[in-house]
């Protein structure tokens, strides 16, 4: 094989390689999306869980809520 033949191999791999994993490479032009998580529970009251005072340990969702944002001001009607 002559020297620029396997130059053009080794130039194709390494393109296929590159592309290949072009996906995965991080990209600083896309801003990164916000996590979002909302809870909804049914018969639940003001005080059930540990944050806000309840008998009942509930550690996970007390760190949920501290690394987030808590939304206190809602309304229900029957």
């Amino acid at each position: 094989m002559k020297f620029s033949r396997i130059l053009g191999i080794i130039t194709g791999l390494t393109l296929a390689l590159v592309l290949a994993f072009f996906p995965f490479l991080p990209s600083s032009s896309q801003p990164k999306r916000p996590n979002i998580l909302l809870v909804v529970s049914d018969d639940l009251g003001f005080s059930d869980l540990g944050l806000f005072g309840s008998e009942v340990s509930t550690p996970i969702t007390d760190d949920l809520a501290r690394q987030g944002r808590i939304f206190t001001n809602f309304h229900a009607s029957p």
